[in-house]
């Protein structure tokens, strides 16, 4: 079993460290389904880690895109950029990756502009995002913390302080519904529900060649 979770999330949450590695591998299993990858097909990792891939071996084509810097290795490549656009061509990749980013890009209009690039630049895809409708918010570690006021929020934060994220970044994360995605990606083959104790925990959202 791959190990998707740091070691801060492991200390602080022990059992959703367990629960979220379970979810995570299950995910990452479909995505090499869904994309029916090979050893050198050309990967992005939106929003991604060096981290993430240093243990996955299979892949010898990755290229990481984030806002902070990575490493890099013979197999992994990372770029750095301040957000918006892409610094690559038009279907420059064989699949796009993007696990648990476009919350953390701003509002809907921002989203817009994240899923075009992904269309963009990927000639298939595979992005996920939690659900709006899942009771247990996974960045605030605090139930129904996505419908409440911001006031309420900035006081649960402070109260409960465990969060790896601040206030701020807190406040800007935007969780979708699927009515949303369906417009963020209209050229998506399919959007899957996974599921948690029967209620939406997350949606994958893909576009793969048939």
């Amino acid at each position: 079993m791959y190990q998707f979770q740091t070691k801060s999330v492991k200390q602080r949450y022990p059992l959703f460290f367990k629960v979220a590695n379970i979810y995570r591998n299950r995910r990452f299993i479909e995505f090499k389904r869904q994309m029916k990858l090979q050893p050198n097909t050309k990967l992005l990792d939106v929003g991604g880690t060096y981290e993430f891939w240093e243990n996955i071996h299979e892949f010898k084509n990755v290229t990481v895109l984030n806002i902070t810097e990575n490493r890099s290795d013979e197999n992994v490549r990372s770029v750095v950029y301040n957000g918006g656009e892409f610094p690559f061509e038009n279907s420059e990749f064989d699949v796009i990756f993007s696990n648990s980013t476009i919350e953390h890009v701003g509002d809907f209009w921002d989203q817009k502009l994240f899923a075009s690039e992904v269309n963009r630049c990927g000639k298939q895809f595979f992005v996920q995002v939690p659900s709006y409708w899942f009771p247990y918010e996974p960045h605030a570690h605090i139930p129904f913390y996505q419908y409440m006021p911001a006031p309420m929020k900035i006081f649960l934060r402070k109260l409960i302080p465990k969060s790896l994220y601040s206030i701020e970044e807190l406040l800007s994360i935007r969780l979708l519904t699927k009515s949303e995605i369906r417009l963020l990606f209209p050229t998506a083959s399919l959007v899957v529900t996974e599921r948690m104790l029967g209620l939406p925990k997350s949606y994958y959202i893909i576009k793969n060649q048939k």
